[in-house]
């Protein structure tokens, strides 16, 4: 059997690849990612999807990257939130401290209200 190829045309967006088009044709992929799509997104990139029937996967590779002005674009926001005498932004560490947070208040939830539960039960068959 024969391999599919297809190609796909991913941005970023809000931190996600996304992607917004798919091509059969590798230059005609190329030629958008790097024309008129590549100014309006800080990251575009193409990725070679390649269908083997006989394993029943995707093979996926990327076969062109621009995140040249999503770099620039975050050197500068770090630049203008650095307060003066070189000291180090810690927005990136605040993010993702924020999500663990997140995670750990789900896990006290989760456990209290299992606890809750097994005394409700104790309360119900009367053994309390």
């Amino acid at each position: 059997m024969t391999s599919t190829v297809s190609y796909e045309i991913h941005v970023m967006r809000g931190g996600r690849w996304v992607t917004t088009g798919m091509y059969k044709d590798k230059s005609e992929a190329l030629r958008d990612a790097r024309g008129p799509m590549r100014k309006r997104h800080l990251a575009i990139r193409v990725v070679e999807e390649v269908l083997d029937p006989e394993r029943e996967r995707f093979i996926s590779r990327t076969v062109y990257r621009d995140v040249g002005r999503a770099e620039a674009a975050a050197a500068r926001h770090n630049a203008d939130a650095a307060p003066s005498g070189g000291a180090i932004t810690v927005d990136a560490a605040m993010s993702s401290s924020g999500e663990s947070l997140k995670a750990m208040g789900l896990t006290v939830i989760s456990l209290s209200a299992a606890l809750l539960m097994g005394i409700a039960g104790l309360f119900w068959f009367g053994l309390v």
